[in-house]
């Protein structure tokens, strides 16, 4: 159990939706905890200032007593200006995500449009059966 009434496993495979200015107070967190898996100017730079942003937590960190319990998560982000998303890794502490809103229905809907609409499409051609010379037909 932890401060916020719950364990970290229960965030563990979570969706959580976050902001730029969420993203950097969680890599300012990470600065003062030396943790490693943090964001770099650049990822920064590039965050899209208005858009939201998701953060799904896999791994639970191990941590000193002088330090939050934190999460390794992915962040899927979108890039300022262009229509593009990255993931990375980034550390975040359990308090900071249990501050974080949850994803609605119809925001799951429009992830796994996005998700889907992201992967390269492949178009199968119509089915055919094969032509197999048969044994036991004399010729």
């Amino acid at each position: 159990m932890n401060e916020n009434g719950g364990n970290q496993e229960d965030l563990l495979g979570c969706v959580f939706l976050c902001r730029a200015l969420d993203l950097i107070a969680a890599t300012e967190e990470a600065v003062r905890h030396s943790w490693s898996a943090r964001l770099d100017g650049n990822c920064i730079s590039d965050l899209d200032l208005g858009d939201l942003h998701l953060l799904v937590p896999f791994a639970r960190n191990g941590n000193d007593e002088d330090v939050p319990e934190s999460c390794r998560c992915y962040l899927w982000f979108k890039h300022s200006g262009i229509h593009k998303r990255s993931c990375v890794v980034i550390d975040v502490s359990v308090g900071r995500l249990r501050q974080l809103k949850r994803p609605s229905t119809p925001q799951y809907d429009r992830l796994v449009l996005m998700l889907i609409e992201e992967l390269p499409i492949r178009f199968l051609t119509p089915f055919t059966v094969p032509t197999h010379p048969r044994s036991d037909l004399g010729a």
